[in-house]
């Protein structure tokens, strides 16, 4: 082929080759901003995976703590219950002992009153 045929038709083996590395260097370019993007969603994928893994630690100790507090609740009640029984007891020996006492100075003034033993 002479150069008249070969421009007539179409792009020459240089301009062919130039045009190709063209678009090959827009390819390689659009391959690395892939490359680039992948690796910062890995990244971020490993960030909020790390997240996860956190916000799962705290949630498993905010239940064992709460469980701990439910225990505390439970054994508090059971301390106030023995309280209210303990103080009704006492209460009642009050009376007995300020009956015996009064029983006690009643047959002392007067001996035909009956003490209370």
């Amino acid at each position: 082929m002479t150069g008249e045929a070969a421009d007539s038709a179409g792009l020459t083996q240089r301009e062919l080759l130039l045009e190709m590395r063209s678009e090959i260097k827009a390819i390689a370019g659009r391959v690395d901003q892939i490359v680039r993007d992948q690796a910062v969603a890995a990244e971020r994928r490993s960030t909020m995976s790390d997240r996860a893994a956190r916000i799962d630690a705290a949630i498993a100790d905010h239940g064992r703590r709460i469980g701990d507090v439910e225990d505390y609740v439970a054994r508090e009640r059971g301390a106030v219950s023995l309280a209210r029984w303990a103080v009704g007891a006492s209460g009642i020996a009050l009376v007995l002992v300020v009956a015996q006492i009064v029983s006690t100075v009643a047959h002392a003034v007067d001996p035909s009153i009956p003490q209370v033993p």
